[in-house]
């Protein structure tokens, strides 16, 4: 079966999707408390996250959803109304264009000297473990050391893999962006790795101080899919999916705290301060969903140790509204990635923004779109 196969059946689920959803209002998008996979970030073959992953923070009390209101209902009819045969057709001959030149897109991103061509390349090769891959990540930040997310990669599998890497390592791939609060985050995975819980409590405050943080999931994506095209890929539907496939594959060094913050016993009073100060910090971060999701965890396990009923009460707002612009975006979903400006507008508002507050821009701007009467949202436009 061809990649799309997968993707074939997704379009048809999507377009009864639409159906279905609008007959309950009661559905609702629910993301685990203790939730640290990657859920939140849609990929080539599932594309069932939502839609939206470094400018000003958004606090996540104050985003709601503005006029024009969701017609759920209309959208779903429109929706069905949809040809499935003829979206599967285009997306089918679009993948075998990209794929019978595909080997020799890879091919030319091997032989570029360009940071980011490389980092593609070195996710599409194949390597014997996945400590070999960290060695080979390593050597790559080493080539390009003022590269940030070759950096910010190479920390991740640090964190997941230890034993390759030292804390010179990690001192090198920190430098140049210790403003950068997501880079601290990776520093106190490493030192909670290494048993080092003081050290990494500090690491944790320049989480919650430092100005920027770096919304990696958005730049994976934006960078594969430029690396793609300057590879010389159309800038086409294959192009577009094969980067969401591919900005899945980098891994998220976060693992180490979260498991930390989520473990908390009630008598560690630093640790709990740090966690719900921390946790305030990442909801609100302009970065993915993901963060989003696990700052609003550790906020609700500090509160739970602590009986604070009004911090819990605050969370569950907070999570109601991330919520609700989940909700509503996964019914643009489809609309996004079948529409070259869509998709396009959709990236540069998560790069800009962050995933969440990117997520409901875009909704927004779908939903003008859809009042015109003459809307048609069967038409393929790449």
């Amino acid at each position: 079966m061809k990649k799309y196969g997968v993707v074939v059946v997704i379009v048809l689920l999507v377009i009864i999707g639409y159906w279905m959803w609008s007959q309950s209002s009661a559905s609702v998008v629910y993301i685990a408390n203790t939730e640290t996979s990657r859920e939140l970030a849609p990929d080539s073959t599932s594309l069932k996250s939502s839609v939206a992953p470094v400018a000003s923070e958004t606090n996540l009390a104050t985003v709601s959803s503005s006029k024009p209101i969701l017609d759920s209902q209309r959208l779903s009819k429109l929706m069905a109304s949809c040809d499935g045969s003829k979206i599967v057709h285009t997306l089918d001959e679009d993948e075998a264009a990209f794929e019978a030149q595909r080997d020799s897109y890879i091919d030319n991103m091997g032989k570029s000297d360009d940071a980011l061509q490389q980092l593609a390349y070195f996710y599409l090769q194949k390597y014997a473990t996945d400590q070999d891959k960290t060695q080979s990540l390593l050597a790559l930040s080493e080539q390009y050391p003022d590269n940030a997310l070759v950096a910010y990669d190479a920390l991740s599998y640090c964190n997941k893999f230890t034993d390759r890497c030292s804390v010179t390592d990690v001192e090198r791939l920190m430098k140049g962006h210790e403003n950068d609060a997501a880079f601290w985050m990776q520093k106190a995975s490493f030192l909670l790795q290494h048993k080092q819980e003081q050290q990494a409590l500090a690491a944790m405050e320049h989480i919650i101080s430092e100005p920027l943080y770096f919304n990696a999931w958005a730049e994976h994506l934006a960078a594969f899919q430029q690396a793609y095209v300057t590879a010389g890929a159309a800038d086409g539907v294959g192009t577009m999916m094969s980067a969401l496939g591919l900005a899945a594959r980098p891994i998220e060094g976060y693992q180490p705290v979260s498991s930390y913050c989520m473990e908390l016993e009630e008598t560690n009073a630093a640790g709990l301060d740090m966690c719900l100060r921390a946790g305030q910090r990442m909801a609100n971060s302009p970065s993915t969903m993901f963060v989003n999701s696990n700052g609003l965890s550790f906020q609700k396990r500090v509160y739970q140790l602590t009986n604070a009923e009004a911090g819990l009460a605050q969370v569950a707002e907070k999570r109601a509204e991330f919520d609700k612009i989940q909700r509503e975006a996964s019914l643009m979903e489809l609309l996004i990635y079948l529409d070259r400006k869509r998709y396009s507008d959709w990236l540069d508002n998560i790069r800009n923004a962050g995933q969440l507050e990117g997520t409901r821009i875009t909704t927004q701007q779908i939903l003008l779109e859809t009042q015109s009467p003459d809307f048609d949202p069967c038409v393929i436009d790449w």
